[in-house]
């Protein structure tokens, strides 16, 4: 029984079956579901894929409510946050559009005016934090604190090995990995 899966990006030597190196990225995967591609492709490939990048997004909403202290014992549903201020007032449209194209395009410019004025009580995007990951087949000698073991049980060991992490999103990296060509391409490309 196969499995079959596209990369968001990959490398592939035109001799290969199967990429080089792949790449996942993850807004709505969780961090174990990269974790589970990144062993599909080191395990589920022949020739096996030789490195997984990953590049993990988490966007993170802080509402903002700057209620009064006794408003705020009236709760909110998630939808109702998304429709107000964040002194609690209901987001108007500024004037009277003249048509649906025209009222779409004014709830538009005033949400993001509100967002960028950090007056509404859901913003449209959180902070995001980017990390990338680089993973490979584990091998002889690595370190037990990097390898990270898939869960399903088989008959031949399918651990794999995280070679690199380092956030790249808000901060620039200050590490750096070197990947030989050898490792990539195989021996004798």
């Amino acid at each position: 029984m196969g499995s079959q899966k596209e990369p968001d990006c990959f490398v592939k030597v035109k001799e290969r079956d199967h990429p080089s190196i792949v790449v996942e990225i993850g807004w709505s995967e969780s961090a174990r579901d990269l974790i589970k591609d990144a062993h599909l492709w080191l395990w589920g490939t022949e020739p096996p894929t030789q490195y997984v990048i990953l590049i993990e997004h988490v966007e993170s909403k802080v509402l903002r409510d700057d209620r009064l202290e006794n408003e705020k014992k009236w709760n909110l549903a998630e939808l109702d946050m998304e429709e107000r201020l964040s002194n609690g007032g209901l987001i108007k449209v500024d004037g009277t559009p003249d048509d649906d194209v025209a009222t779409q395009w004014a709830w538009r410019e005033q949400l993001l005016q509100l967002h960028h004025e950090d007056k509404l009580m859901k913003p449209l995007l959180g902070s995001v934090k980017s990390t990338l990951y680089i993973y490979r087949r584990t091998r002889d000698g690595d370190d037990e604190t990097k390898i990270v073991s898939n869960p399903i049980s088989t008959d031949q060991d399918q651990d794999i090995y995280l070679d690199f992490e380092a956030e790249i999103y808000p901060n620039v990296p200050t590490k750096a990995t070197k990947v030989k060509w050898e490792d990539i391409l195989g021996k004798s490309p």
